[in-house]
């Protein structure tokens, strides 16, 4: 039989009881419905040739009028320069988008959406718009009005609690 983990009741207990505490319940909700539309929008996308953070970055350079840098993208995306670097050369090398350095410095990189990108982004737009509609579309109008406002408040405290400036926080493109 195992052995049982010293103070496991009295942790455990603690953590049911900050169930109690209607901002950490929020919180705890805010990251189940996170975690549940990923997981709705990796199936909507599923007959795609690409995965969840690749159709968000092309979406992000589409809004930023087909040329972005990684620089502007982990500001709008916050992921890290690793994983930026990553996706962009996995689309790069799949032919959605082009990499070029800039003349004026060379470890400038700037992404541009290629015709193929634009083809496959003819495809997830509609898409994306019907999942996002379908996610939402129990709430009425005012209802999305007071989540909006709710979560951008959080977004703007997000901002400060982290350090960055909320004029950084994404236009929502994906």
């Amino acid at each position: 039989m195992r052995k049982r983990l010293k103070n496991l009741d009295v942790l455990s207990e603690a953590l049911l009881n900050q169930r109690n505490n209607i901002r950490i319940d929020n919180s705890f909700e805010l990251l189940r419905v996170s975690g549940l539309m990923d997981k709705y929008l990796d199936l909507g996308f599923r007959k795609l040739p690409l995965k969840r953070n690749q159709v968000m970055i092309l979406n992000f350079i589409l809004g930023n009028g087909g040329t972005i840098t990684p620089t502007e993208l982990k500001n709008k995306v916050f992921r890290s320069d690793n994983a930026i670097s990553m996706t962009l050369d996995t689309l790069d090398k799949i032919g959605f988008t082009r990499s070029s350095r800039t003349k004026v410095d060379r470890r400038l990189r700037r992404v541009t959406l290629t015709e193929a990108g634009m083809k496959i982004l003819e495809k997830i737009v509609p898409i994306r718009r019907e999942l996002f509609e379908q996610a939402t579309g129990t709430l009425t109008p005012t209802e999305s009005q007071e989540l909006k406002k709710i979560l951008g408040k959080i977004m703007d405290h997000l901002f400060e609690l982290t350090g960055k400036k909320s004029k950084e926080k994404s236009e929502a493109f994906f």
